[in-house]
């Protein structure tokens, strides 16, 4: 531990029930991880992807039309 001016000792926030080191922001503000907040009858909401940037295109490539009907692997 390392002690600042003239304050107490300085710890890095950790879970209130297993003890785990916190990082996210959320879990220090509720003292608890995400595992044991879940495990407690907490909810988070759910994290959404986004879907990554098209790659540049390649000369001499040919984009394909898509098919209106085409399942995708991304929410439109």
């Amino acid at each position: 531990m390392c002690r600042r001016g003239g304050g107490g000792p300085v710890t890095a926030p950790r879970c209130g029930s297993c003890g785990r080191l916190l990082r996210d922001p959320a879990s220090v503000a509720r003292g608890a991880g995400p595992r044991c907040f879940r495990a407690a009858g907490g909810r988070t909401a759910p994290r959404l992807r986004t879907p990554a940037a098209a790659p540049p295109p390649v000369d001499g490539q040919t984009e394909l039309p898509a098919p209106d009907d085409q399942l995708t692997l991304w929410r439109t």
